[in-house]
């Protein structure tokens, strides 16, 4: 999956419009994607990392999608990443 491609998912599921960290957590989950893509993390963690807490966290509760949904993100990022995703699941 290509960056443009993240970027889009990210924003049709509202992640830029989410505040986190006094940020938004589309920019975080970028962010966090990058740190791992340049300590030459395998491209399922990058992946994975771009949607770590797409369906909230302990510490972050405001999840954008919700548990129930998981199906979509096993269809479009794989079971093997989308169960790395469903980790930070509170």
């Amino acid at each position: 999956m290509q960056l443009n491609e993240i970027i889009k998912i990210l924003e049709s599921n509202g992640s830029f419009k989410a505040k986190h960290s006094g940020r938004t957590l589309g920019d975080h989950l970028l962010n966090t994607m990058m740190l791992l893509y340049n300590k030459k993390a395998t491209h399922e963690v990058c992946l994975a990392s771009a949607f770590h807490s797409i369906y909230g966290t302990n510490s972050f509760k405001n999840n954008i999608i919700d548990y129930s949904h998981r199906e979509y993100y096993i269809n479009i990022l794989g079971k093997y990443v989308e169960n790395l995703v469903s980790v930070f699941y509170y």
